[in-house]
């Protein structure tokens, strides 16, 4: 869930209440994941029996899903089963939805709308972009 960019497996997570989301702008070790299944495993004993974990595939060269899968199932055994699922490319998202669309052409016209009024301001105030081009906010 989008290679070097860890937004999509982070808000992903955030939206189900994932216990953890490993991506590729977050450094972790194999303490991270020993702590992390220590964590499910403590929570698995509660009334809460369930768990999410989410991998960005960029996250780690080493420490691959297959890896992640195995150790949680051994760490695990006894007090909770794992279930590995990769998602293809057409559950990642597909082709954008005329909801998508429609989403999209108004988020960006407001967009606009912002920046249009911020130079606006700027110049009320005497101000047009500052050196170099930049604007000045």
């Amino acid at each position: 869930m989008g290679g070097y960019c860890g937004y999509l497996a982070n808000m992903g997570g955030l939206a189900a209440g994932a216990d953890a989301a490993y991506i590729f702008e977050e450094p972790f070790d194999i303490r991270d994941l020993q702590s992390n299944v220590e964590h499910l495993t403590e929570k698995m004993k509660t009334t809460i029996q369930r768990g999410l974990v989410l991998r960005n595939e960029s996250c780690s060269e080493n420490y691959t899903t297959d890896f992640i899968y195995q150790l949680y199932s051994e760490e695990g055994k006894g007090v909770f089963d794992c279930r590995k699922n990769v998602l293809g490319h057409m559950q990642q998202g597909g082709a954008p939805s005329p909801f998508d669309r429609n989403f999209g052409t108004k988020i960006s016209a407001r967009a606009m709308e912002w920046i249009t009024v911020k130079l606006k301001e700027a110049r009320g105030r005497g101000k047009g972009t500052g050196e170099g081009g930049r604007l000045p906010w």
